[in-house]
């Protein structure tokens, strides 16, 4: 009787740091039924369905959000650093499939259907990169600044670089995070910084260059899509989205206090409140102090996350951490500064908030994965590649 209580303790208890694990609650139980419940009408009107049924449907994918976490914060970390380019390759493979046989919207392979739920592979593709990248710079740490520039590329940027390319024909916007996010990653490691200098002008001025021809590069056909944002965004009277001027007008709507919950006018007129533009819908409906409390949360999730860095024990933990924590941040702050106007129109919704399906499960993977060097840091299991090599 004692040794089966012991075992189901250990086994289905839930393991890691305990803020962390409060703020996921809050999220998934608290703000976003709140949001969707909300942000759906559009959603059931266009569906001649009710908010009810979305919300339902949102409740199910918190439940396996909660199961995908839960797993993901079981499972040894030594294991993910010796399976990580398996993880890549499957990565890669995922992404290729879709590119081929994937669902086509608007002139973009980007999601392939597994019944249950329609997958976006760009957002395993990311998980994927940060896995793969972290195993390799904590592997060849020692090596790392002593690398000349070629065998910096073969060892470490051939990874981003075979995730990126196969995301890029479809999904710029991700594609760029994927870069940028592995670009932070590698400005923390023994990476040389010239390699790192040179990279970044390279890419620079490939990815100009592609979309200063972009009319004539017919078979990257999201280029010319890509152009037409950034010159429409930079220029001096541009003429306003519908989307931009909508969540302007929400914004605005919203003042400092909000609408209440439920009285947003804007989200039956919004193309995507209940995702892309969920931050809007939120100003409108609970003003700047209730857009203010949810960055805060954002921001307590954040510095837990380095707290929790900075306690861990080994190499592999520390670069996997710093990138899924930029990862997450990096798609905050891109889908809040879609909302107000600081960047272009990309498509990226709301981490724990927007609507679920593919953004929710990897972002569930990535809360779990960060429980889990929590755990690993509360068991002082420093067993992979010791800190003191990187010191």
């Amino acid at each position: 009787m004692n040794t089966t209580q012991s075992f189901s303790s250990i086994k289905w208890k839930l393991e890691g740091d305990a803020p962390l694990w409060t703020l996921y609650f809050i999220f998934t139980i608290l703000i976003c039924p709140l949001v969707i419940y909300s942000s759906t009408n559009i959603l059931g009107y266009r569906n001649n369905n009710s908010n009810e049924l979305y919300l339902a449907k949102q409740i199910m994918f918190s439940l396996l959000g909660f199961v995908l976490v839960y797993i993901t914060h079981k499972i040894p970390l030594e294991w993910l650093y010796k399976k990580a380019n398996w993880v890549v390759l499957l990565a890669i493979i995922a992404l290729v499939f879709t590119l081929f046989f994937g669902i086509k919207i608007n002139d973009a392979r980007r999601w392939i259907s597994l019944g249950f739920v329609t997958v976006q592979t760009s957002d395993f593709g990311k998980i994927a990169m940060i896995v793969g990248l972290s195993a390799t710079l904590a592997k060849f740490n020692k090596e790392l600044e002593n690398y000349t520039y070629k065998e910096t590329f073969l060892k470490v940027y051939t990874i981003v670089g075979f995730i990126a390319g196969f995301t890029f024909l479809d999904n710029l916007s991700t594609t760029l995070m994927i870069c940028f996010n592995a670009l932070l990653i590698m400005l923390v490691s023994k990476v040389p910084k010239r390699h790192l200098l040179v990279t970044v002008l390279g890419a620079g001025l490939l990815l100009g260059t592609l979309l200063l021809f972009s009319e004539k590069i017919t078979f990257i056909k999201r280029l010319q899509t890509w152009k037409n944002r950034v010159e429409n965004f930079s220029a001096a009277d541009p003429e306003e989205s519908l989307q931009a001027e909508r969540a302007k007008i929400a914004i605005a709507n919203g003042s400092i206090f909000g609408k209440g919950p439920g009285n947003s006018i804007q989200k039956d007129f919004l193309p995507h409140p209940y995702s892309d533009f969920v931050f809007a819908l939120i100003i409108e409906e609970y003003g700047i102090i209730g857009a203010g409390a949810l960055m805060i949360l954002y921001l307590i999730l954040f510095f837990r996350v380095l707290y929790i860095i900075r306690q861990t024990k080994n190499l592999f933990s520390v670069y996997l951490g710093y990138g899924l924590v930029i990862m997450l941040f990096l798609q905050v702050i891109v889908n809040m500064g879609v909302c107000v106007g600081i960047f272009p129109v990309t498509g990226q919704p709301m981490p724990l908030i927007s609507l679920g399906g593919s953004n929710y499960v990897f972002i569930s993977i990535t809360i779990g994965l960060l429980l889990n060097i929590s755990k690993n840091n509360e068991k002082q299991h420093g067993s992979i590649v010791s800190l003191e090599n990187y010191c």
